[in-house]
C-alpha cells in the first residue's frame, strides 16, 4: 500500500498542486497565502445552459487517452546514483481519467452523483492488465485497442523530503483507425451523457486534432466539456459554440496566454478563447476562477492536518467540479467544493479517493473573494 506521511504544516494548496513532481520521460528534468477579507458565495445554483437530462444519475463521458499501469514506491529518501529500496509498493491503474472516475464513485450517495465511462486507448499485455484492474474497481470502461504496449509509470515518494518523482515510459501515437473508433464511441456516448471530461495528455506523437474533434463533438451535442490538459489544446480553446471549462495551473495558463499575471492571463483568455469557465490553481497560493461575463474570483483555502498523499488531488477536483456543475451548481461554488474534495483526497492513500464528511469539513473553511491575495514571505516558493 502507498504511504507518504508528508509534513503536517504544509499549506493545502502546496499539497494539491505545489508538490511539483520531477518527471522523467527517459530524459531528465528535474506561504501559505495571506487571506484577504472574503465572504463565501451563497448562491449555489444556476440554470443549466445545456439540454435537460433523463431522470437518474447523469453520465460523464471521460476521455483518458494515455492510461498507465502505475507502481508507487514509498522510500524513506530517494538518492540519485544509489540503490534505492522501497518500504512499500502499490500497483494499480494510473492516469488522470482513471482518477476522475474513482473520485466520481466516491459520491454515489450524493444527490449530485454522476456515473462515468472511461474511454481510453490500450495495447499489449500491459493494456489487458489495465482493463482487468479497472473492472476489478468497478470502473466502466470503453477500451480502444492500439498496437503499442500501454505505458508503465513509476512514482517514487520520498517521505523524508516530502517530494514525488515520476518515471514515465514513452507511449506511441494513436493510429487513425483507432482514433476513428474512439470518435464513434464518443458520439454515441454524448447522445445520453450529461457532459464530457478530457483528461490529460495524448499518447506521444498523436495529433492534437483529437482534442479539437472531441471538443467540437461536445459543442455539437450542447454538452459541457471539462478540459484538463495543456499541450496541443490551443485549437480546442477556440471552438465556437462550446460550453467548455478549462482547469489548469497558473504556470500552464501563463504559458498558454503568454501573460505573467493572473489578471492579464484571465483577460487574455476571455478575449481570445471561447471557454465558458476558467479555473486555475497557483501552486502554494490561492486558486482563481472566472465565468464568462463575471468578475475574477479568488478562492482562499485553509491548511489541513493528517496528510498522507497528494496523488490524484487535481483529478478529484475535476470530477467533483463537473458533477456539481452538471447538476446546476454555480461555477464558483462547484470549484469551492471541488478543492475541498481534492484536499480530502490528500488524507487518503489512494489517488482519486476521498471521504464526503472530510470534503464538507474542509469546504467550511474555504472562502471566496474578488481581491487578489498576497503571498506570505515565510512559505514555500
Amino acid at each position: 500500500m502507498r504511504v507518504c506521511p508528508l509534513r503536517r504544516d504544509v499549506s493545502l494548496i502546496v499539497l494539491l498542486f505545489g508538490l511539483t513532481p520531477t518527471t522523467f520521460s527517459f530524459s531528465a528534468t528535474s506561504h501559505d497565502a495571506s487571506r484577504t477579507k472574503a465572504t463565501r458565495t451563497h448562491t449555489h445554483t444556476h440554470t443549466p445552459l445545456f439540454p435537460a437530462r433523463p431522470m437518474g444519475s447523469p453520465l460523464i463521458a471521460v476521455i483518458g487517452p494515455n492510461p498507465a499501469f502505475q507502481k508507487t514506491l514509498a522510500l524513506d529518501e530517494l538518492r540519485v546514483d544509489e540503490v534505492n529500496r522501497a518500504a512499500t509498493v502499490h500497483s494499480y491503474t494510473g492516469g488522470k481519467g482513471t482518477n476522475f472516475c474513482r473520485a466520481s464513485a466516491c459520491c454515489k450517495e450524493s444527490p449530485h452523483f454522476c456515473r462515468t465511462t472511461l474511454h481510453t486507448f490500450v495495447g499489449g499485455k500491459t493494456g489487458e492488465r489495465v482493463i482487468d484492474l479497472l473492472h476489478q474497481e468497478g470502473i466502466a470502461v470503453y477500451p480502444v485497442t492500439v498496437p503499442a504496449e500501454t505505458r508503465t509509470c513509476i512514482t517514487c515518494l520520498d517521505t523524508q523530503n516530502s517530494t514525488m518523482t515520476e518515471l514515465i515510459e514513452p507511449s506511441a501515437a494513436v493510429p487513425d483507425d483507432a482514433a476513428k473508433d474512439m470518435d464513434r464511441a464518443l458520439l454515441k456516448a454524448l447522445e445520453h451523457a450529461g457532459g464530457m471530461a478530457i483528461m490529460g495528455s495524448l499518447p506521444d506523437g498523436s495529433s492534437p486534432d483529437l482534442y479539437t474533434r472531441w471538443t467540437e463533438m461536445a459543442a455539437a451535442a450542447q454538452k459541457p466539456v471539462l478540459i484538463d490538459a495543456v499541450k496541443g489544446i490551443e485549437a480546442s480553446l477556440k471552438v465556437p459554440g462550446v460550453h467548455s471549462i478549462l482547469k489548469v495551473n497558473m504556470r500552464e495558463l501563463n504559458k498558454l496566454t503568454g501573460q505573467s499575471t493572473p489578471e492579464s492571463a484571465f483577460e487574455y483568455a476571455m478575449q481570445m478563447w471561447t471557454v465558458r469557465v476558467l479555473a486555475v490553481t497557483d501552486g502554494p497560493r490561492s486558486a482563481y476562477i472566472q465565468e464568462r461575463g463575471q468578475p475574477l474570483q479568488v478562492v482562499h483555502i485553509p491548511k489541513v492536518d493528517g496528510v498522507v498523499s497528494p496523488l490524484g488531488a487535481g483529478d478529484t477536483a475535476d470530477a467533483i467540479f463537473l458533477a456539481k456543475y452538471i447538476h446546476g451548481t454555480t461555477p464558483v461554488e462547484a470549484f469551492r467544493l471541488a478543492l475541498a474534495a481534492a484536499s480530502a483526497n490528500c488524507l487518503q492513500k489512494e489517488a482519486g479517493v476521498f471521504a464526503q464528511h472530510e470534503m464538507r469539513r474542509i469546504a467550511d473553511g474555504i472562502t471566496i473573494g474578488s481581491s487578489r491575495p498576497h503571498s506570505s514571505s515565510n512559505t514555500r516558493a
